[in-house]
């Protein structure tokens, strides 16, 4: 950035395109050949992992009609890289970058942003699973990543930005309906139990006033019923003990 600054003004930035090219050693072709070959290694890498994506996403049945794509085999199959190829190409008829670039930089922007957040989850929650190599890896690291994703979404286009995040929510809110019998595990439902686990763990730092005080009866009994029927497996082997409990509270209790 420094050495475009001191090489071109303003004006000369915003609008040049090729600025790399016209101030490149020796000659301007060096970094139109870095283009061809770097679109090429893209290019060649999207069409290699876009359908396996595809397939992936099939082969889960959370999207309907999806299951006409799925492949039973390692593979991937050729249904899969016809749809990406056809999605390509329907980019590329449009005759236009400039018209879809916005888009894309948005998703690839959102999709970091995503990550940012998981990472940042998944080490603020403490969860042991989650062991990332880089020793000075902080949940603050992956915070800050995803603001600055939004942020540069933001700074590029708010109207697309506000679009593309109310087709992600809908999308979302639309899969989490079809894969009802899908479970991936929740983030949030993580966040309620570290948090839970805190205010448990902090009712033990003093002690509790008298007005304050309420039973707590801890109740000992087999979690599941000694028969194999699945409609009341779930149910416990002593109810009785349950509902004497829920007389003892003062409030709610949950089975």
């Amino acid at each position: 950035m420094l050495l475009y600054g001191g090489v071109a003004t303003r004006d000369l930035l915003l609008h040049e395109r090729l600025l790399s090219a016209k101030v490149a050693w020796p000659v301007s072709q060096v970094v139109s050949a870095g283009i061809a070959l770097s679109t090429l290694r893209a290019s060649l890498q999207s069409l290699a992992g876009a359908p396996q994506l595809l397939q992936a996403i099939a082969n889960d049945r959370i999207v309907p009609l999806s299951h006409h794509l799925a492949s039973e085999g390692s593979g991937t199959s050729g249904r899969c890289t016809a749809v990406t190829i056809a999605i390509s190409l329907g980019g590329i008829l449009v005759g236009n970058l400039d018209a879809i670039v916005p888009w894309i930089t948005l998703f690839f922007l959102l999709c970091y942003s995503a990550v940012n957040c998981s990472c940042a989850l998944l080490s603020f929650m403490n969860i042991p699973s989650w062991r990332p190599r880089w020793r000075y890896h902080h949940w603050t690291l992956s915070a800050v990543g995803c603001a600055l994703c939004v942020y540069l979404m933001l700074i590029i286009s708010w109207n697309f930005t506000l679009i593309t995040l109310l087709a992600v929510a809908v999308l979302g809110y639309a899969v989490m309906g079809w894969a009802t019998d899908k479970d991936w595990g929740s983030g949030l439902r993580s966040l309620k139990f570290r948090h839970a686990i805190n205010v448990l763990l902090s009712l033990g730092q003093g002690r509790v006033h008298l007005k304050n005080w309420y039973p707590a009866p801890l109740i000992l009994a087999a979690p599941w019923t000694t028969t194999t029927d699945l409609e009341t497996i779930d149910e416990p082997c002593h109810p009785g003990l349950i509902r004497l409990c829920k007389y003892l509270q003062p409030r709610k209790v949950s089975t």
